[in-house]
């Protein structure tokens, strides 16, 4: 493991700067759309909608999907092919991707904090409806912070499965399906509720009653369960993947 361990210390910090870059931009993104909101659609009252910790999480999937334009296929051929051992690669991967993870996210609270301090500088008795950080104690919070870690490796461990098996086209079969979700949720909802009969409607009506069945299992559960499942499959499937250079 000493090789790739080399490998990872020297990138580390280049990685993680990247990260910090992709949370940066999209916590900015997420600041413009509240104060958006604030100023063009929203009463007197109604209050203030944090989306920068929203922007900010969707920045940080992006650098870990981009991985500073090394994508995982690179990333896991080249380690291989020069002497790394496959356990030894994924050992190291999950690791540090895990801390860059999770030091990515203290970015993402502290920049939230700056948000919402700003946002009682600026529009002093304006509430923050979004309630982000709510009753929360400093233990649970780091609990759901190391979870959100680890459901963000497991979506590096996923791609980087799909990508060695299919190459760049394994990046699709992720990209695909939430573009077209972003799309047909919420038309295939109206059309459920509205009964018209159509695709559309019949769609609706699935992602309605998985919704109602998601909704009375645990949090954890529904996110963890899954994100354990395809880590496992993933790395089993990684821990004999053939190179190809």
């Amino acid at each position: 493991m000493t090789y790739n361990f080399n490998i990872a210390r020297r990138l580390f910090w280049r990685e993680l700067a990247f990260i910090a870059l992709c949370i940066g931009i999209g916590w900015l993104c997420g600041v413009a759309v509240s104060t958006a909101l604030v100023y063009f659609l929203f009463e007197p009252g109604d209050g203030y909608v944090s989306m920068g910790a929203f922007f900010g999480l969707l920045g940080l999937f992006v650098a870990v999907v981009a991985c500073r334009n090394q994508n995982a296929n690179t990333r896991y051929h080249l380690a291989v092919s020069m002497g790394q051992s496959r356990r030894g690669y994924l050992a190291t991967e999950i690791i540090v991707k895990f801390l860059q993870c999770l030091l990515g996210l203290v970015l993402v609270g502290a920049l939230t904090l700056l948000e919402l301090g700003a946002v009682n500088l600026l529009f002093p008795g304006l509430a923050d409806v979004s309630a982000l950080l709510g009753e929360i104690g400093a233990g649970e919070l780091a609990v759901v912070a190391c979870g959100t870690a680890l459901v963000f490796v497991a979506i590096d461990l996923v791609i980087t499965a799909l990508m060695v098996r299919f190459g760049m086209k394994g990046f699709f079969i992720v990209f695909i399906p939430i573009w077209l979700n972003s799309f047909l949720a919420s038309p295939s909802i109206h059309a459920a509720e509205e009964n018209t009969g159509s695709i559309l409607a019949a769609l609706g009506h699935f992602l309605i009653w998985a919704a109602d069945v998601l909704s009375a299992a645990p949090p954890w559960a529904v996110v963890g369960v899954p994100a354990l499942l395809l880590s496992v499959i993933s790395i089993l499937y990684l821990l004999r993947a053939p190179v190809k250079l």
